[in-house]
C-alpha cells in the first residue's frame, strides 16, 4: 500500500476583473480588448499567473465560488476517471469588467495537514 499525497482537494472559481493599466507613462488601456473581446484574441482563452501580475492589475469581483472536491485516495481509478458537471451561481459583489476567472485549489495533503 503507497501514500497518496496529496490525499485530495477542493477546486474553486471567482469572477475578476484583469486590466492592462498605466506602465513606464505609457498608456496601455487599448490592450484591454485583447482581455475582453475573443475576435480580437488570437486563442479564446489565456492563462495568467497572478503572482507575475502587480495587484493594481486586477480585481476580485466574486467570492470565491466551490466548484468540487475530489479526493484520490479514497477513491478508485475508474471513478475519478469520469466526467462530471455541477451548476453553481456566481454573486457578483464588486463593480468592474467581468473578463477572467480565477481558478484555484486548496489541496489536502494528509487527513491531518490541509
Amino acid at each position: 500500500d503507497a501514500a497518496i499525497l496529496p490525499r485530495g482537494g477542493t477546486l474553486f472559481a471567482m469572477a475578476v476583473s484583469l486590466r492592462a493599466p498605466k506602465r513606464c507613462g505609457f498608456d496601455l488601456s487599448a490592450c484591454n480588448a485583447f482581455y475582453a473581446d475573443q475576435a480580437y484574441t488570437p486563442r479564446a482563452t489565456h492563462g495568467v499567473k497572478l503572482q507575475h501580475v502587480p495587484p493594481d492589475d486586477y480585481k476580485a469581483l466574486s467570492r470565491p465560488v466551490r466548484l468540487f472536491d475530489f479526493e484520490w485516495a479514497s477513491r478508485g481509478a475508474e471513478e475519478l476517471l469520469k466526467g462530471r458537471e455541477s451548476l453553481h451561481k456566481l454573486h457578483i459583489t464588486e463593480t468592474g469588467v467581468f473578463n477572467a476567472f480565477l481558478v484555484f485549489f486548496h489541496l489536502r495533503l494528509d487527513d491531518d495537514v490541509a
